[in-house]
């Protein structure tokens, strides 16, 4: 008898725990399991058939219990990191630490002084307090050579996405060697007929000029990329003092001044950070190791850090295809790897242009996206327990946290503006695990929003930011619905 593809659906996932234990593809085991029937609903009257997808799943039975629209490709937006990471953890290992290294090449103090960027994607201040903890140690209070950053250049770009703002501190620039997520701090303060304003850190080349316009109806922007290098402009503040994180331009450059700035407040006089064009080092001075992809991994998810993630994906896509590759075709590889993977799921649709979820050019089923999940689930310790947890982990704190919802509910949501998604698993009150993925997607919406003139208006805003929280609230509606019937 010939399968449907609904059949063919559930089996895959059914199966997908066991083919990662056994180590082999899904096909030698499709045939051994039984076909699971459907249970089609109708769209919640509050959403556009169009615009949704979802399906809700025993991973025990292996049946669908209730879906929708579940081959309609959406935008996944955020849980889109799902993938990222799942894929990471299975093949780097979940125990698996990014470096950071400290070299240099002739002699100690007189020669060239190297830090090497190893796509860590938690690198922080304190880390590079203690690299130069170390190279103090050895030097004393001085290093008379030249000081050179270093990393992949496929990976060097100004910001995430081309088509988002380039003044979003969410969309910030990207790097081998990256810091703190590459943002730093715009602050200002009010005084008697003028303000004052400066960013944290100050470093040399980073710039700040203040504007005496304060921002409108037709450009609600506070603060303004000035276009070129890292230069910012700040319009007159409405606030009497804030702060707002603004993104970095160049990540490499970034991370060698602050470390050069954090050598001077202890003492220490290095040169001024130059790009190696030659990244070898003959002696290494310090290696500083990152916490397991484990424990960034579940960061990540509670953060949604699209730098950190995109860092993940461009170190996995150069360690598994042996050379470097840009965001782009490390994209492509993450897709393929899935559509390889799991080849009796039916992956039309599906396509990825970075491994954060921030752009509007992702596609994906609710059935690609649920299948994705489980794959990842099927790491040792499952995926499920990085995931946020509603009602009370960050990510997840504020969402479906009602007394009857509360800690039912483990998944990543993700959202840009006209798309919603979250997938992980639900506890209805019967005690069963449900694995499912949601995605509410206005195509239309979205197409006429990136294509406005004014869509830097307050009114564009605001249509975008209230449409994002009524389908919030659809759908978790629907989540909500599961919890109280199954």
């Amino acid at each position: 008898m010939r399968r449907s593809r609904n059949s063919i659906f559930v089996i895959l996932l059914s199966s997908i725990s066991f083919f990662a234990a056994c180590g082999k593809s899904s096909a030698a085991f499709e045939k051994q399991l039984s076909e699971a029937a459907l249970r089609p609903v109708a769209a919640p009257a509050s959403v556009a058939p169009e615009t949704i997808g979802y399906v809700l799943f025993d991973p025990a039975t292996g049946t669908v219990v209730e879906e929708f629209n579940r081959r309609l490709p959406l935008i996944p937006a955020s849980t889109t990191k799902v993938l990222t990471l799942g894929l990471a953890l299975r093949d780097l290992g979940t125990d698996y630490r990014f470096k950071t290294t400290l070299g240099y090449n002739g002699d100690l103090k007189t020669g060239d002084l190297v830090l090497f960027g190893g796509e860590d994607p938690e690198l922080r201040v304190r880390d590079l307090l203690s690299l130069l903890g170390q190279l103090q140690s050895r030097i004393g209070t001085e290093w008379t050579g030249r000081f050179y950053y270093a990393g992949e250049p496929l990976f060097a770009r100004d910001r995430i996405d081309e088509s988002m703002e380039a003044e979003a501190a969410y969309n910030p620039a990207l790097g081998s060697l990256s810091l703190d997520s590459n943002i730093i701090y715009l602050r200002w303060k009010k005084t008697k007929g003028s303000s004052e304003a400066h960013l944290v850190p100050s470093l040399p080349g980073i710039d700040l000029s203040l504007l005496n316009k304060e921002p409108g109806e037709e450009d609600e922007r506070e603060v303004l990329y000035a276009g070129q290098g890292e230069g910012w402009l700040l319009r007159k503040p409405k606030q009497p003092e804030g702060m707002r994180a603004v993104p970095v331009k160049d990540a490499g450059l970034f991370t060698g001044r602050v470390f050069q700035r954090l050598a001077a407040t202890r003492g220490v006089r290095i040169p001024d950070p130059q790009p190696a064009t030659n990244p070898d080092a003959d002696r290494t001075l310090a290696v500083h190791e990152s916490r397991p992809l484990e424990a960034i991994a579940e960061q990540i998810l509670a953060t949604s850090d699209n730098v950190m993630t995109e860092l993940v994906l461009l170190h996995l896509a150069k360690k598994e295809s042996s050379r470097p590759l840009p965001l782009r075709e490390a994209a492509t590889f993450l897709e393929n790897q899935y559509r390889s993977r799991m080849p009796g799921l039916d992956w039309n649709g599906f396509q990825l242009r970075n491994g954060s979820g921030l752009t509007s050019a992702n596609r994906i089923t609710a059935e690609q996206l649920l299948a994705s999940l489980l794959y990842a689930d099927s790491i040792n310790g499952g995926i499920e327990r990085l995931l946020p947890i509603g009602g009370w982990t960050q990510g997840m704190m504020g969402r479906l946290n009602r007394p009857d919802e509360a800690f039912r509910v483990v998944a990543k949501a993700g959202g840009i503006y006209y798309s919603v998604s979250l997938t992980g698993f639900v506890y209805p009150k019967s005690g069963r695990r449900l694995a499912f993925a949601i995605m509410i997607t206005d195509l239309n919406r979205r197409k006429v929003y990136e294509s406005a003139n004014d869509k830097l208006s307050r009114r564009k805003s605001n249509e975008a930011r209230m449409w994002m929280m009524q389908n919030r609230e659809t759908l978790d509606g629907i989540v909500s619905s599961w919890i109280s019937r199954y």
